[in-house]
């Protein structure tokens, strides 16, 4: 069977991983994540994360108990599995939170990918999960992110990122304590939702 060319990685650094990465394919059975790869809350506080998220966007794969599985493989499914809770999906930020609306109520977390710093496109699929169809779980961005984006990430109904290797959880903390979220968040949201467009064809 010929090869098809890889999309990027889903965050940072992920092409260059080493054995201690997180496993490519969902059907890891065991998990190994990068100590510098943290989870943080929308406050920049540390948490446990159980969570395999995929390094490609694998069509094929099937919805297990804390595995975060891309939006593309849960097409056409009506149901998610019944062992299949707590579930997870990435949204990239050319799809639409639309494209899994009938399984939200079976859904824990949507983690939403960030490809580029200033592409606002993150932001919009989050405020429409929480605002257009009323998605109570974790709404998760992990990607290219920035410890000053956490007021307006949480702004935008965020609560939990995966923290870039090159920014840890100190840095989130230290810039959550810094800022004032209700003076800066909006004029960014409105930069990075105007940047939209442009960075699209980018």
């Amino acid at each position: 069977m010929p090869s098809k060319r890889s999309p990027a990685p889903i965050w940072p650094n992920a092409g260059t991983a080493s054995g201690s990465s997180i496993p490519t394919g969902v059907s890891a059975r065991r998990r190994s994540r990068r100590p510098s790869m943290a989870l943080i809350n929308h406050l920049g506080e540390e948490l446990p994360d159980r969570w395999l998220y995929p390094q490609q966007p694998e069509t094929d794969a099937m919805p297990a108990p804390y595995t975060v599985v891309p939006a593309e493989a849960l097409q056409g499914l009506e149901r998610l599995p019944p062992d299949a809770r707590p579930a997870g999906v990435l949204l990239r930020p050319e799809q639409s939170a639309d494209l899994i609306a009938l399984l939200l109520d079976e859904l824990d977390v949507v983690v939403v990918l960030f490809e580029k710093f200033r592409d606002g496109r993150g932001f919009t699929i989050a405020h429409a999960l929480r605002n257009k169809h009323r998605f109570m779980g974790d709404v998760r961005a992990i990607g290219h992110l920035l410890p000053d984006q956490l007021p307006l990430l949480r702004q935008c109904g965020f609560t939990s990122i995966v923290t870039p290797a090159e920014h840890p959880p100190a840095r989130w903390r230290n810039g959550n304590a810094a800022q004032d979220q209700s003076v800066q968040a909006k004029p960014l949201l409105q930069r990075l939702m105007n940047n939209r467009s442009s960075d699209h064809g980018a």
